[in-house]
């Protein structure tokens, strides 16, 4: 059985830049592979709390092996089923768990 049974990738955008003759080139969406993953859908979205007052809602928990790129709040994220075609999910990355002590989280 593995462990981590889906894909996750974030969304990113290639910078704009001008050609030789001026015109503006870039600024495409690129979807980039960041590691294997369990997504765990939550049903009804959920709120948290944190600490310092700040709340978001997530209605999915993402778990990632050890030691991956942390993903930083606010970057549009998919997580795919193995194949890397079909399309589980699709949203914002609300708020990583930094490292815990056997892999990291990612609530979107």
């Amino acid at each position: 059985m593995n462990r981590y049974p889906h894909k996750l990738y974030k969304v990113v955008v290639t910078d704009i830049t001008e050609n030789e003759i001026g015109q503006q080139t870039g600024g495409e969406e690129q979807t980039v592979f960041v590691s294997d993953c369990y997504e765990q859908v939550m049903g009804e979205a959920k709120t948290y709390s944190m600490p310092n007052g700040q709340s978001f809602s997530y209605s999915s928990k993402i778990f990632l092996p050890e030691g991956v790129e942390q993903i930083p709040t606010g970057t549009r994220v998919e997580v795919r089923e193995y194949d890397g075609v079909i399309v589980r999910l699709k949203g914002i990355s609300n708020r990583p768990s930094g490292e815990d002590f056997k892999h990291s989280r990612l609530w979107v």
